[in-house]
This record gives structure tokens, C-alpha cells and sequence, in this order.
């Protein structure tokens, strides 16, 4: 978890991330509401970047690990990533990416599957 003095500020968007946006789309999947993520990006960014941030790294530790809780941190950064892109656009977004290594090819892959229809 982030460790500096915006540690309270981080938490809290952390938790109404996952207290509002999360939900459960049937008994063994989760989903995230986009347009509730990306009013809670737009009214903090910085803590959105720290979230993203965070849940890149644990989501790398976790899927190395082979445990399957990554499916979940995949699914919230991914989630705040495009949030994030869909508020302040590309140029923001990417520089962003450079502190998430591999987030960038996760995304696509993510909005591949969320549309499988596309070519």
C-alpha cells in the first residue's frame, strides 16, 4: 500500500472504489460499475493513479504466484486504467502506463474480452 501522507486520501477512494463500483454480476463473477469509476477518478486523481498503481503491482505479485485472486486486481486496474482514460485521455493515461509495466497490453486484452464480437 502506498506509504506517505496521502495514505487516509488513498484509502478512501480505495474503498469507495470497491464499496461502489465493485459488484457482483452473478454468484462467481465480479464487475465494476464504469460510470461510478469514472466520477470517483475525476473527483481524485491523484488517489486513481496510486490505486491503479497498487493494483497493478499486486495483481503481477498474484498471478506469478498462480493464485486467483488475481483475476480480481486485474479486473479493478484495468477497470480504473480505462476510467482514467476515458476522463483525461491518452496523453495522461500514458504515462501512467509507463509506471504500470504491462498495463498497457492487459488493457487491450481487457477490452478485447469485454467485446468479443469486435475484430
Amino acid at each position: 500500500m502506498p506509504q506517505n501522507n496521502t495514505d487516509h486520501d488513498w484509502f478512501e477512494f480505495y474503498k469507495k472504489f470497491i464499496n461502489q463500483a465493485v459488484y457482483d454480476a452473478d454468484p462467481d463473477h465480479q464487475a465494476v460499475d464504469l460510470e461510478i469509476t469514472k466520477k470517483l477518478v475525476k473527483g481524485s486523481p491523484k488517489e486513481a493513479q496510486m490505486t491503479i498503481q497498487f493494483l497493478c503491482g499486486e495483481y503481477g505479485k498474484l498471478k506469478e504466484k498462480g493464485d486467483e485472486m488475481y483475476l480480481s486486481f486485474r479486473l479493478y486496474s484495468c477497470s480504473l486504467a480505462l476510467a482514467h482514460l476515458l476522463v483525461y485521455g491518452y496523453e495522461d493515461t500514458a504515462l501512467l502506463m509507463k509506471f504500470c509495466k504491462g498495463l498497457d497490453k492487459e488493457l487491450i486484452k481487457f477490452a478485447k474480452e469485454m467485446n468479443p464480437t469486435e475484430e
